[in-house]
């Protein structure tokens, strides 16, 4: 073709000029067309397009005197990256990524639409990922045809100081992840349901119910702190409980001596009153050290002013269990509970991380955010119930509370409402049989179970 435009060209530009530009015309219409055809998912029309509805859930956290719990759940933004399934292969590749938009949401639970591309000859997976935008732009974005298993590992997010959580002003949103299980076709009316969403970081808590007079807390460090984690996990099963949406293993970024991701620094922590620190430490995954290697674990040193002295002294708290030292996990929760303090600590918090020499008594809780129902915490001891209301019905009307509390006073019933409810404590002693008499309704009961100084009150309906 181009040998015989050039023959044209060599026979009279100015004759031969309309019939070059009409070919270039119509060679650039041809490109057009074929350019159109690759859109990402294989479709040609951008017209041809459904609105997919996804409701989600965040991981619900207990009530604290810091930042509000929709903080910690808040959603700034939200991606939907879509995978296809090859096939004769099964593997998953990247298609395209696409925008979600919050329609409706509470603090635990949130819907959205995201537009995906019409396609019912293949199948997809869909890949949900909450404040990770920058994340993704950080990496140059995702290739297309990406292996799943080697694109996701690479979405990683980075810190170069302690987590901005200092209150609800001033609360960077945590990035989170969920995923669909099923591949499936895109076709309309498309709606996804109770997919849960998985923080990528852990929480810390400490705090102290000693008085203030003998132990005032007074400021935090953390030691080898990650400067950067994973925000999607390995979900092989063994380091991924599906079920239970909990992690089972460390899903850690490849180190690098060039860019080491411990740092030796310490974050530093004031208390400003209430001898505890809630919801302001968040920390990414950190692998267990082995036994000897303690300046080389992430740990907690507490400075506090010991038996009413003006000098703040420090002490040194691990991250441990049975004794060893335990991995740091993603979505979970470790409060560290002060419960009693034997001497006055080492005079600065280099020393407590160096020497170790244990001057303090700590119970450590730890909790699978999943797994978290109704939970209050108040320095040392905890409250938790599986559920905070009973909706009864005239075909059910009776059910069970399994309440835990590491009170040594241990938890109490108290206030009840009305005298249809019925709360009696099982033989057991971990729980109370709830049951409301009588066939008439009943709105807005209540009883409270009390441990200490904290309360949760359990709302009884009938209809």
């Amino acid at each position: 073709m181009f040998k015989r435009l050039q023959g044209l060209l060599a026979r009279g530009t100015a004759y031969y000029f309309p019939l070059l530009l009409l070919f270039m015309l119509s060679s650039c219409l041809v490109s057009s067309m074929d350019n159109e055809e690759d859109i990402p998912g294989g479709q040609r029309l951008e017209s041809d397009v459904v609105e997919a509805t996804f409701s989600i859930k965040t991981p619900v956290v207990p009530s604290s005197y810091a930042i509000a719990e929709e903080d910690e759940n808040f959603i700034k933004e939200i991606q939907v990256l879509v995978f296809r399934k090859e096939d004769g292969t099964g593997r998953l590749l990247f298609a395209y990524s696409t925008e979600g938009v919050i329609t409706t949401e509470n603090n635990t639970t949130k819907e959205f639409t995201a537009t995906l591309k019409k396609d019912l000859d293949n199948e997809y997976i869909f890949v949900i990922l909450a404040n990770s935008k920058g994340a993704i732009n950080s990496m140059g974005g995702i290739a297309q045809n990406a292996l799943k298993e080697k694109a996701l590992p690479r979405i990683i997010t980075r810190i170069s100081d302690k987590w901005t959580a200092s209150g609800s002003q001033n609360f960077t949103p945590i990035p989170m992840w969920g995923e669909t299980t099923t591949p499936c076709s895109i076709s309309e009316n498309m709606s996804f349901t109770d997919l849960k969403l998985v923080r990528s970081v852990a929480r810390v808590d400490i705090g102290s119910n000693l008085p203030a007079s003998f132990f005032e807390l007074k400021e935090i460090y953390v030691y080898n702190w990650k400067n950067r984690g994973r925000i999607i996990p390995d979900t092989d099963p063994d380091n991924w409980d599906a079920t239970n949406h909990r992690a089972l293993k460390l899903s850690i970024p490849d180190d690098d001596s060039l860019d080491p991701i411990n740092e030796t620094d310490p974050l530093v922590y004031s208390v400003p009153s209430g001898n505890k620190l809630q919801r302001e430490i968040y920390l990414h995954e950190a692998e267990a050290v082995a036994d000897g290697d303690d300046l080389d674990a992430t740990c907690i040193v507490v400075g506090g002013n010991y038996n009413n002295s003006s000098r703040t002294t420090y002490y040194r708290i691990d991250f441990t269990e049975s004794g060893s030292f335990r991995h740091i996990l993603r979505n979970h929760l470790y409060n560290f509970g002060i419960t009693n303090v034997l001497e006055e600590g080492y005079f600065t918090s280099d020393s407590a991380f160096r020497y170790k020499k244990t001057k303090l008594e700590v119970d450590i809780t730890t909790w699978n955010m999943m797994d978290m129902k109704e939970v209050a915490i108040e320095g040392a001891f905890n409250l938790s119930v599986s559920t905070g209301r009973f909706d009864f019905t005239s075909t059910v009307s009776s059910g069970r509370l399994y309440v835990t509390s590491n009170n040594p006073k241990g938890w109490y019933v108290s206030g009840i409402s009305n005298s249809r409810i019925s709360v009696n404590k099982t033989a057991t002693g971990d729980a109370v049989d709830v049951s409301v008499s009588g066939t008439t309704s009943l709105s807005n009961g209540f009883f409270y179970i009390i441990s200490g100084n904290l309360t949760k009150k359990i709302i009884v309906n009938k209809y």
